[in-house]
């Protein structure tokens, strides 16, 4: 029974990271790192007497099928002494509520966040979509139209509002160039590796993009330490150089972006609003 127990947990806790790669990596990191949503790589949610972990468990469970209240829009506060708290809502997952994942689902996704290997879940998400389909002539017929398969162009990535057509132009060549949209969605292309940049310039600010794209190793907080959910405030500590460290490269020390890079980029971002 024992032996038969720990192959159930292998089972759940793999079915659980291919859910979390799907699902959950586009808030929270592929990691468990945090970064729209709150830090998931907790201790504290894997150890601890029988009674503390099925309470961890059941919250777990009561999180992931309900949700928790807020914008739906990415919705942070920056305060002057660097503390940014998160207004966010997260969505309802369970299927009895509205959401898309059935009771098994949601039982294995919890045993994941409990017992499973967060190291599992990089080669789960899904590739960047980098490509479109168009229609061409067909060499061999002319007459005839055939899809091809092209990379995508700076024109397809969505365009900033309030900024000159210089900066919507390359703003989104350097969202290619310096491989953003390899981690990151930006309208309909990109990977959900790294957080949603569609409106990212509603949940940041100029001087925060400034610190994150040339000293991203460094900064703390990079994501917020106060989550409002359900009209309660709750505060997580994070280990900003540990196992909540980002694992995004720095822009400008290892893709090759330029300082003059940086400002367009910020001034790009900036401009994608909800």
């Amino acid at each position: 029974m024992a032996e038969g127990g720990e192959r159930l947990t292998e089972v759940q806790a793999a079915r659980g990271a291919k859910l979390y790669a799907e699902n959950c990596v586009i808030c929270h990191g592929p990691i468990g790192e945090g970064v729209v949503g709150p830090p998931l790589l907790r201790a504290e949610w894997r150890e601890g007497t029988a009674l503390e972990m099925e309470a961890t468990r059941e919250f777990l469970t009561r999180t992931i099928a309900r949700g928790r209240g807020g914008n739906a829009t990415t919705t942070w506060i920056h305060h002057e002494d660097g503390t940014i708290e998160s207004h966010t809502a997260m969505p309802v997952f369970g299927k009895e509520n509205g959401g898309p994942l059935n009771e098994q689902q949601v039982e294995d996704l919890v045993v994941f966040l409990t017992e499973g290997d967060f190291r599992d879940v990089t080669p789960l998400i899904p590739p960047a979509v980098t490509t479109k389909m168009v229609q061409q002539p067909n060499p061999e017929n002319p007459d005839e139209m055939i899809s091809v398969e092209v990379p995508i162009e700076p024109s397809d990535l969505p365009e900033a509002v309030g900024v000159s057509r210089a900066v919507n132009d390359r703003g989104r060549q350097l969202m290619i160039e310096r491989a953003c949209i390899t981690c990151h969605v930006i309208g309909d292309y990109g990977r959900p590796f790294g957080p949603n940049l569609a409106d990212v310039g509603h949940w940041t600010t100029p001087e925060f993009l400034r610190r994150w794209l040339t000293d991203t190793e460094n900064v703390e907080p990079r994501m917020p330490t106060i989550w409002w959910g359900n009209n309660e405030p709750k505060e997580i500590v994070a280990d900003w150089q540990g196992d909540h460290k980002t694992i995004m490269p720095n822009p400008l020390k290892q893709l090759g972006a330029t300082e003059e890079d940086i400002e367009i980029m910020i001034e790009y971002l900036s401009g994608l609003k909800p």
